[in-house]
């Protein structure tokens, strides 16, 4: 419902991106675990790895942004098998902007590699939009001008049929301040050494940096 209605704003040039401040760890990891299920399915790994410069708090339009991010995410995961999708949340800088890049990593079987290559440069606003009569790809034109609207950038750095590298470039400001943290409750593991056994690596160094 949200994407026709942002569809249809779009076309009558009202579209206007909210300015609210959150967490964006908060709605990434909201995101993987909504794909959990699907990903185990498939037999893909989901890997978070929120690196440690990442801010608490930005701003910039969090529905948006989730829905954006949503329809990248599965189309990614919707042309993976057997394999692992690794997600690195993290900040950036550069002369132009600064805010936070998410990187994904496919190492996985990837089928129809043509598909996937095609809904990516549809995504990339740089690019020219592919000749393709799919009406299965109105979802990724919108996702396509959002990503314009909020100035994020995608590039993809490899695709192949065992695996592909993203980075999205999401120019959200920094805020100040810091979220109210739950009160602690008893059993709690803090000052606790705890056994860790997981047959991925990657898992394995995210939990040990955490």
């Amino acid at each position: 419902a949200n994407e026709i209605s942002d569809t249809a704003r779009l076309h009558n040039g009202v579209l206007e991106l909210e300015r609210q401040v959150f967490n964006p760890a908060r709605l990434l990891t909201g995101l993987v675990a909504h794909f959990q299920q699907e990903a185990s399915r498939k037999q893909v790994e989901l890997v978070l790895d929120l690196r440690d410069d990442l801010p608490a708090l930005v701003s910039g339009d969090p529905a948006r942004l989730q829905l954006a991010l949503h329809n990248l995410l599965a189309r990614a995961l919707a042309y993976t098998e057997q394999g692992e999708m690794a997600l690195s949340l993290a900040s950036y800088s550069s002369t132009q902007s600064r805010g936070i890049r998410l990187q994904i990593q496919l190492s996985s079987t990837v089928l129809k590699q043509e598909e996937l290559k095609s809904a990516f440069q549809i995504l990339q606003y740089q690019l020219p939009v592919p000749d393709s009569r799919n009406d299965k790809n109105w979802s990724l034109l919108l996702t396509r001008f959002l990503l314009q609207r909020m100035g994020a950038l995608l590039e993809v750095e490899s695709m192949t049929s065992e695996g592909a590298s993203l980075t999205l470039f999401m120019p959200l400001p920094r805020q100040a301040g810091t979220l109210q943290e739950a009160p602690r409750t008893e059993g709690t593991l803090i000052g606790k050494r705890v056994l860790i056994v997981d047959d991925s690596a990657s898992l394995r160094a995210v939990l040990e940096r955490q």
